[in-house]
């Protein structure tokens, strides 16, 4: 059976509209709804629905909550399932870092990155699963969040299916929008139908650029890197990526 990858991010979702409340149970529960929702779509597709957050696990906050058929995967464990995994959708995204008016937007780190470039494009965690699932021939066909980060999405992916669940007066404030959560199902199922294409996979070696808003930031980021970085200024880093494996060389 084909697989469908999920990619969460509990920040995107309805159910979060302050951003100090992210861990509360409500917050969580919105989240897990989403997920189940879409889970749903994906199996009446006839596909088995896998869970990704680059946040947590899957195991605290929302996971608990979390229909009991979805598999939670690793950034690792997708590279080793990357031939049976057909699609991706994203649900509770957030907009790139330093966009305007996107609630809790970031990239990865919402503290330590100030921006983030692919062969100096400067882009988001869209941008990012585009690339790297493009090396694959696997298409993003549904996002989920705020109106921010479902512009981006549409501005990055063509044809992709958006779903826009709250719109942001600030980066912690935003308000939902009216019967939004009751369209995650059909939206979705209708991205699975749709004929989005894979986007072009960009030309190998891949430079990947982080800006860090401190220098200890970086310095402490060389550390981790180590050989496979070059500081390239006090609060730049570049690596070359070679060869597409795991996610986890993108960050």
């Amino acid at each position: 059976m084909n697989k469908v990858l999920i990619i969460v991010r509990p920040e995107g979702s309805a159910g979060l509209t302050w951003a100090n409340k992210l861990h509360l149970r409500d917050g969580s529960q919105a989240t897990a709804f989403e997920v189940n929702e879409v889970a749903r779509a994906i199996r009446d597709f006839g596909c088995e629905p896998l869970a990704y957050t680059s946040t947590c696990d899957g195991s605290n906050y929302y996971g608990k909550y979390l229909s009991k058929d979805i598999q939670v995967v690793s950034a690792d464990k997708i590279y080793e399932m990357i031939n049976e995994i057909s699609v991706v959708v994203m649900v509770g995204t957030v907009a790139k870092a330093g966009t305007q008016n996107a609630f809790m937007d970031g990239t990865f780190n919402h503290v330590g990155w100030r921006d983030y470039a692919l062969n100096d494009r400067f882009c988001g965690e869209v941008g990012l699963y585009k690339t790297y699932f493009s090396n694959f021939n696997i298409p993003i066909v549904f996002v989920s969040g705020d109106v921010a980060a479902c512009k981006e999405a549409e501005e990055e992916i063509n044809g992709v299916k958006t779903l826009a669940v709250k719109k942001a007066s600030c980066r912690g404030k935003a308000t939902l929008i009216e019967g939004a959560c009751e369209k995650f199902y059909e939206t979705c199922l209708d991205a699975l139908k749709s004929d989005v294409k894979a986007s072009e996979p960009i030309e190998l070696p891949i430079s990947v650029k982080i800006y860090f808003s401190r220098t200890e930031y970086c310095a402490d980021a060389m550390r981790w890197y180590r050989s496979s970085a070059v500081r390239l200024d006090a609060r730049t880093l570049e690596k070359k990526i070679e060869k597409i494996t795991s996610l986890k060389d993108f960050t």
